[in-house]
């Protein structure tokens, strides 16, 4: 009996994690107040923090750190005299919630072999999107109008104009995004093809129009980001290395330099003009416009411009300490008399995720993040060079570090990262 589940264990795990990323996209369907993503994902942890210490395991070393963070941070909004609304649910995330998500995300790749690891992401992201066009192209059931949570803030009716997976829409593109090209970067790295390849491209092609039906512009700017930074980290690294008196021997011991070769420069260029197009063709040919200057103009006079002023204003009050405290953020645009749109009541964090935590809980939240980025970061694999980046380009637009995917998917590049620094 036994023998069986271990011959079977990577294929339960798999069924395991898809129904995990599954459940979390599911972003506001509850049972009571917690998220039905939240709950299956600690009873997940539970179970792999289990097995661990029967093995002994655990990895000490990552909770505590996460642990440690959480109680200075704990200690920072404690002490700020601000009102807040919703600490609570804060404390509960970075104690509890964003420790598991880390641990079971760089747990993944020890229960599940890379072939499977890249069907799980390619089989949760056609899921999302599958739900996308569904609810996209046809009017929502009115069984689900009792499960979606509905905000009521200043984008009022067409807030969930484009839920995706019940996700409003920088939020589904940049989940799908991480499933997808996390995928497809498993698959550059360990040269894993379909052989059908007409169903592959047939999948992308599926997956990249979600993206320009969600409207949001992040991933591209993403996109845009990862490409130019493996352009320009080969070429400082072939010029280093082009010594002519370096042995060919020393040359070939190093790695990143090997990875990178795999990059044709012309063509990743390339890349980026034919994203630039492409973008500007569909942008002209949309009925609504991802982004025009009516819009650019609306962002910067009511939307993160005046948001962003009124941020720094308030950092520079505080001397640029922050620690306002968790849940200040929904107190103070909830009650001012100056109009946000996309803040207020029922909206907890600002729109760049580094300004947020340092308005919250001071440069110490900064530092935080900054670290989960750098240790999860390796030029051992485009994988782990690649996801961090990706979540670090959307921090800047996006509330992500409120987000499991954010910890999980840099759990799983950290993961990598510690697996490949012993092969290497």
């Amino acid at each position: 009996m036994f023998e069986g589940f271990r011959a079977h264990a990577p294929t339960i795990w798999s069924g395991l994690f898809v129904l995990l990323f599954a459940l979390l996209s599911l972003q506001s369907t509850k049972i009571g107040g917690a998220r039905i993503g939240q709950i299956y994902l600690l009873l997940l942890f539970g179970i792999v923090f289990l097995i661990d210490l029967q093995k002994r395991k655990i990895a000490y070393e990552v909770l505590l750190f996460f642990w440690l963070s959480a109680t200075i941070m704990a200690l920072i909004s404690f002490a700020s005299i601000y009102p807040k609304v919703g600490e609570t649910k804060f404390l509960i995330k970075y104690f509890l919630i964003f420790p598991a998500a880390f641990y079971l995300g760089m747990r993944m790749i020890d229960r599940v072999p890379v072939e499977k690891l890249i069907l799980v992401l390619e089989i949760s992201a056609l899921f999302d999107a599958m739900m996308a066009y569904m609810i996209y192209f046809l009017p929502m059931p009115s069984f689900v109008y009792s499960l979606v949570h509905f905000r009521e803030a200043a984008y009022g009716a067409v807030y969930l104009d484009f839920q995706g997976t019940f996700f409003e829409a920088g939020v589904y593109a940049y989940a799908v995004g991480a499933l997808f090209f996390g995928a497809l970067l498993l698959r550059i790295d360990h040269d894993i093809w379909p052989r059908r390849r007409w169903l592959y491209a047939l999948y992308v092609f599926t997956i990249v129009l979600s993206f320009f039906l969600s409207t949001n512009k992040t991933i591209w700017i993403a996109l845009i980001v990862i490409t130019l930074f493996l352009i320009l980290y080969k070429s400082g690294r072939l010029l280093v290395r082009s010594n002519r008196y370096q042995p060919e021997s020393i040359r070939n011991t190093d790695r990143p330099l090997r990875l990178l070769s795999k990059i044709n420069t012309l063509y990743a260029i390339g890349l980026i003009l034919l994203v630039i197009m492409s973008f500007w063709l569909v942008n002209e040919l949309m009925p609504r416009p991802m982004i025009t200057l009516e819009l650019i103009r609306v962002k910067m006079e009511q939307e993160r411009g005046k948001a962003l002023l009124i941020i720094l204003d308030l950092l520079r009050k505080s001397d640029w300490i922050g620690g306002y405290g968790f849940g200040f953020v929904e107190y103070y645009f909830g009650v001012t008399p100056v109009d946000v749109i996309g803040l207020g009541k029922g909206v907890s964090m600002v729109f760049n995720s580094f300004l947020d935590i340092w308005l919250s809980v001071s440069i110490f939240g900064v530092l935080f993040m900054l670290a989960l980025l750098f240790f999860s970061f390796s030029t051992l694999s485009f994988f782990t060079m690649a996801i961090p980046i990706y979540f670090f380009v959307f921090a800047n637009f996006n509330p992500v570090a409120a987000s499991e995917e954010f910890f999980l998917f840099l759990g799983l590049s950290y993961g990598f990262t510690q697996r490949l620094k012993h092969v290497s």
